[in-house]
């Protein structure tokens, strides 16, 4: 008598009676109405990018930072600046002059780069014969228009000249014995003439014999001005 009078009273109450405690995983994304949790019911840190549904990934409508983090980009500034630096402190790509790889053969020189009164040229010389013996050369050479110009590279020179020698010119070379392989490079040049023509920094390569092709000399590399 007691359970029918129960059993009478569940059926009569309709929505009026609720479980207070539901069973273990009875709830899914069926049950859950759309906006129903909210940010605020998510304890921070509790939703992570390994527990979002597979294919899910941060930045879909879903936002997931540890505590504590800065997000990158406000970290690394905004499109003009770099780590909060002015685009004006680092070095304009117009200001960078490459020099692709060339090769030549004995005898041949080609211009490399003319700026102001200053002219790098490369020259390819093999089996020359020297006091100390047989030598295969390639050499880059600055020659300057403008007295009392100054240089540094292979050869310091502090009053560069129009008249000055080869060996007082030399930005970079290599000289092995003939038919022997040799490679140098240098970032090691700087030229600037009285007139204030800078040639800021020569970063230059110079080979011969090498990449399995003998007789030939190598040159390439870039200058900042």
């Amino acid at each position: 008598m007691v359970i029918a009078v129960i059993a009478l009273f569940v059926s009569m109450s309709g929505t009026t009676y609720a479980v207070t405690k539901l069973p273990r995983n009875s709830v899914g994304s069926s049950q859950l109405r759309p906006g129903a949790v909210r940010s605020s019911d998510i304890k921070n840190g509790a939703v992570t990018a390994r527990k979002l549904a597979k294919g899910l990934r941060p930045g879909q409508g879903v936002s997931v930072q540890a505590p504590g983090r800065v997000p990158y980009a406000d970290r690394a500034g905004s499109a003009d600046t770099l780590d909060g630096r002015d685009s004006s402190d680092f070095l304009a790509r117009d200001r960078i002059v490459d020099v692709p790889r060339f090769s030549l053969g004995d005898g041949q020189q080609r211009q490399v780069y003319q700026r102001g009164p200053f002219t790098l040229t490369a020259t390819c010389d093999l089996n020359v014969t020297t006091l100390s013996g047989v030598i295969d050369s390639a050499d880059i050479l600055v020659s300057t228009t403008q007295d009392h110009s100054v240089m540094d590279g292979f050869a310091l020179n502090p009053d560069l000249g129009p008249g000055d020698p080869p060996a007082e010119r030399v930005l970079i070379s290599v000289s092995p014995p003939d038919g022997v392989k040799d490679f140098e490079s240098s970032a090691d040049g700087t030229m600037v003439a009285p007139d204030g023509t800078e040639i800021r920094s020569a970063v230059l390569y110079a080979g011969v014999n090498i990449h399995n092709e003998p007789d030939k000399c190598f040159f390439g590399g870039f200058f900042m001005i």
